[in-house]
């Protein structure tokens, strides 16, 4: 096995799970600490340790530290009333995590200071928190996990993961090759990014559950906040796209489960670990050995009584001790031979289903302590001498339709272990059911007027821990719910399998076992262990009975063929080198690429400043949508907003609001003029779509057949701080950057926030323009300089509102009959002294749409977008025509007044639209329908090419 040469002091091991997740890891540990004399810090639940310490007894050299954390519900053998996350992961176990790796830190920097790689972390797909740690300390991560990641990202994610991170979507999209995998043949020309990098394959295929809310409380403490500061609300995600590729082990063997194409560049199949030493090590018990030999235990209950087999230390109720036994030699069975060389002897089988009895998968545990004791002792078992040409389905048809007197008679004893290690009430409820069992047999019997022996004999409740690896190669058959570590050892012994998995990867690995023909198909929870009291009572000795379908199954893995394709498939595996020369490989690579980078590139760790700078006077938002609830639904925009400012104690404050949403999936931050936050709000119903309008014809600017598609040109006039392009990108395009925007907005301050919001969200833009769009290019209004009036800038006046500039206007600095001080009636006076409040009015640059598409050689324009505030009919005056035929659709506010309606109209269906749809927004009404702007009616107009 190679060394690391160079490699990090200290390895710092996170896994957590059950036994099969965590058992892997272990020896991994093991192996390193041998190999390389590595400091270990392994850090997993408490119940593990006495498990793992067995493990590590007869390594070279001894693991330095196990580091426990608490148990997980299921093991601590509690009903927690807290919610999923805070009983999984309880923030006791959360410090354990952070101070273990706090202190290795510590003592590593004493003697000098850290250099790259020189602690590791190492973890399992169950142990998260190792990305937030490697993120936050600067350290590189390696994962190993015994199965393929465990669940697909949920449809959504993919949309919040671009609204709450954009600039990381975009470079992990650029970084890895893409969509292309591992199946080759790409042009390399089209390879964007670096491959070596963390990319968004591996957040699709296993990095996903890092980004989860959940994490908020751990990332919290991580970063030294408080859970209840404001902070803590505005964590950002973690930073992975400018760490190098996080190689991710998997723990079994090619042979079994190859690797597929889709799996990512650094996601390695590399082999079994297999805990050899425990093996050769152990010795049971003397009734264990007796029972596995096939002979007879006598001893005698204690306080005295008749001699009787001692199945377990407690069979039937009788208590035994190991005084009490007076073991007789036992001989091993003989192999069978000629034919059947190959073929082991037939053996107990073994029935272990692990932590599912904890975690209450078999339901009501008395009825299944019956099922299982009724499929063993009341139904024939399939004789592993018999014929291979023998048809096993028409023995199975019939197998279940004859009396138990007569099948006790017809067929050889089959005997059984049942794994109840750990659970006591498993225990007690196997030896009710033998116990009832035994008293119809013996009533039957005495029916017949037969004579009969004791059943119960033939089943051994095992309520000491065995390692599998010494206990299945002596067994036929083991029935068990998939877990990876069962099926594991079940392989290498080389014995045929029946499953009935849960949950999570079980369903994988009782699929692979069947599609191997190692086993029967797997069987349904539901239909062997109901939890239903209503399911599975058609009776103990029916086709239908849980007890038959499990004793059918037993048949089919006994049956010699079914054996001997496992047996052949444990000797392979057996022959395969173990996988700790692989992952020792893979992380030596690893380390020597960390080392590289972290030298050369060490600020790409973290995120990267945009190359705009947060705006002054700005703050950020965090905005969602309101839910279209009967209180918001019979309340209008400007109520709803009123509401607000009127629970607000100072309307003045300059704070970081949160507009309350009920839709996670249209969380959006974005950065707004200080004291807007009302405004902002209100913009927002007025361009997101709630959740329940999405699929009813439209929502905002994007109704009556106005929409837009991949590649468009968006020209949008009056952009304000672009949420509509923000809107376009991320709601409405299903990547990024398939859209391109020219961004127009005049006032300065505004048109910082808006260029802010489009580099922060990776929106592609043509171009974003500080100007006002008008009807011509000469002066509206002089600055008193003296100039030649053609050569001059083009100059307008704009009335700006620092509280509301999205109702800034040119139209109420040249109209004085519709100035400020009527423009926000309809508003309690406390909101419009708040809006009003810092008004001025100030020269900007003007330009025309003609202009505009002009100077950035706009081939066409999809969708023109206008929102000028009372100044649109001049915006349109600026369209020349040789620019009209390029506009595909306009959708447009209209403040409509003296006409205006029908004047805006004709123009457009005389520039070829043949489809325009007039309507006046929900927004505009109060209650009664009181026009909430004054003298403006407002209007939206919807115009399409035929």
């Amino acid at each position: 096995m190679p060394s690391l040469p160079g490699s990090p002091t200290t390895i710092i091991f996170l896994a957590f799970g059950t036994r099969g997740d965590v058992q892997p890891l272990a020896l991994l540990a093991a192996a390193l600490a041998t190999v390389n004399h590595h400091h270990i810090r392994f850090i997993s639940h408490a119940q593990h340790e006495s498990i793992l310490q067995e493990l590590w007894a007869k390594s070279t050299t001894a693991i330095d530290f196990f580091v426990p954390s608490p148990s997980p519900p299921h093991a601590a053998n509690v009903v927690a009333d807290n919610s999923i996350d805070s009983t999984l992961r309880p923030r006791a176990h959360l410090e354990v995590c952070i101070k273990t790796v706090e202190q290795v830190l510590k003592l590593s920097s004493t003697s000098s200071p850290l250099f790259p790689g020189q602690v590791l972390l190492i973890a399992n797909l169950f142990a998260l928190e190792a990305v937030h740690l490697a993120e936050v300390f600067d350290l590189p991560l390696i994962m190993a996990h015994p199965f393929p990641a465990p669940a697909s990202f949920p449809f959504d994610f993919k949309a919040q993961f671009r609204r709450a991170d954009p600039l990381q979507y975009k470079c992990l999209r650029e970084n890895g090759r893409g969509e292309g995998g591992r199946e080759g043949g790409q042009d390399e020309a089209t390879v964007r990014g670096d491959e070596r990098m963390v990319s968004w394959k591996d957040v699709e295929h296993w990095l996903w559950p890092a980004f989860a809310d959940s994490w908020s409380s751990f990332r919290c403490m991580l970063l030294g906040f408080d859970e209840e500061s404001e902070g803590c609300d505005e964590l950002p995600l973690p930073w992975l796209a400018g760490r190098p590729a996080i190689p991710l082990l998997y723990l079994y063997s090619e042979s079994i489960m190859p690797c597929p194409q889709f799996f990512p560049e650094h996601a390695h199949v590399v082999g079994y670990m297999w805990p050899e030493e425990i093996r050769e090590s152990y010795i049971p018990s003397l009734a264990l050995a007796a029972f596995l030999a096939g002979g007879a235990a006598v001893g005698k209950a204690k306080g005295g009584g008749a001699a009787s087999p001692a199945a377990s230390a407690t069979t039937a109720g009788l208590v035994w001790k190991d005084e009490d036994r007076d073991m007789r030699p036992l001989a091993t069975p003989t192999p069978v031979a000629s034919t059947r060389f190959f073929l082991p002897a037939a053996g107990p089988i073994l029935f272990t289903f692990g932590t599912m009895i904890s975690l209450g998968a078999l339901g009501n545990l008395t009825r299944a302590a019956t099922t299982v004791v009724e499929a063993v002792l009341s139904y024939p078992s399939s004789s592993s001498s018999s014929s291979f040409s023998s048809s096993s389905s028409s023995f199975l048809s019939s197998s279940c339709s004859t009396s138990s007197t007569t099948i006790l008679k017809m067929q050889p004893a089959q005997r059984c272990v049942i794994d109840a290690a750990g659970s006591p009430s498993w225990a007690a409820a196997l030896r009710e059911a033998l116990s009832a069992h035994q008293q119809r047999q013996e009533a039957q019997q005495l029916e017949h007027q037969e004579g009969g022996q004791d059943n119960r004999l033939r089943v051994f409740i095992l309520e000491e821990t065995v390692p599998h690896s010494w206990l299945l190669p002596q067994c036929s058959v083991v029935v068990h719910h998939g877990g990876s570590g069962t099926t594991a050892a079940a392989l290498r012994a080389g014995i045929a399998q029946v499953t009935v998995p849960a949950m999570m990867d079980q369903f994988q690995w009782a699929e692979r076992v069947a599609w191997l023909d190692l086993g029967p198909s797997p069987l349904s929870l539901a239909r062997i262990f109901p939890h239903d009291d209503g399911e599975g009572e058609d009776g103990l000795e029916t086709e239908k009975s849980p007890s038959c379908l499990l004793s059918k199954a037993i048949n089919q893995a006994s049956h010699p063929p079914c054996r001997l394709r496992a047996a052949a498939a444990g000797r392979r595996l057996r022959a395969e080198p173990s996988g700790a020369t692989m992952c020792i490989n893979v992380i030596h690579a690893h380390l020597e690429e960390w080392k590289g980078f972290f030298r050369s590139s060490i600020n790409s760790l973290k995120r990267p400043s945009l190359p705009v700078p947060l705006p002054a006077g700005c703050e950020f938002l965090t905005l969602g949508l309101f839910e279209g609830d009967d209180m918001n639904e019979s309340m209008s925009n400007n109520e709803r907003i009123q509401k607000d400012e009127t629970n607000e104690n100072n309307c003045d404050d300059a704070k970081r609001a949160t507009v309350v949403a009920t839709a996670a999936s249209s969380a959006l931050t974005i950065v707004a003029l200080q004291g807007s936050e009302s405004e902002v709000a209100f913009i927002h119903q007025e361009i997101f779509p709630p959740p329940r309008r999405q699929e009813s014809g439209g929502w905002g600017y994007l109704k009556h057949g106005v929409h837009v598609k991949e590649g468009d040109v968006i020209l949008d006039i009056g952009a304000n701080i672009g949420l509509f392009a923000l809107y376009l990108d991320l709601y409405v395009m299903e990547e990024p950057e398939q859209i391109f925007v020219l961004a127009v907005e005049p006032a300065p301050s505004t048109f910082a926030a808006l260029q802010y919001n489009l580099a922060a969200h990776g929106v592609k833009v043509v171009a974003c323009v500080q100007q006002a769009v008008g009807a011509g290019t000469t002066n509206t209004i002089s600055d008193g300089q003296d100039q030649d009036q053609e050569a001059a800038p083009s100059k307008g006046m704009l009335r700006f509102f620092p509280h509301a500039p999205g109702n800034s206007s040119l139209f109420l600095a040249r109209n004085s009959s519709a100035g400020g001080k009527n423009y926000f009636q309809g508003l309690n006076p406390r909101l419009r002294a708040h809006l009003e409040k810092g008004v001025e009015d100030m020269l900007v640059e003007m330009t025309t749409i003609s202009a505009l598409v002009c100077n950035h050689s706009l081939s066409r324009v999809d969708l023109l977008k206008v929102d000028v505030e009372g100044s649109e009919e001049m915006a349109l005056k600026g369209i020349d025509e040789k620019t009209w035929p390029l506009i595909r659709q306009v959708v447009m506010e209209v403040h409509n007044f003296d006409g205006r309606e029908e004047r805006i109209d004709a123009v457009l269906r005389s520039k070829g639209f043949g489809k325009v749809v007039w309507e006046t927004p929900q927004w505009t009404e109060g209650d009664g329908g009181v026009s909430t702007r004054g003298e403006m009616n407002n209007r939206m107009v919807f115009a399409c090419r035929t």
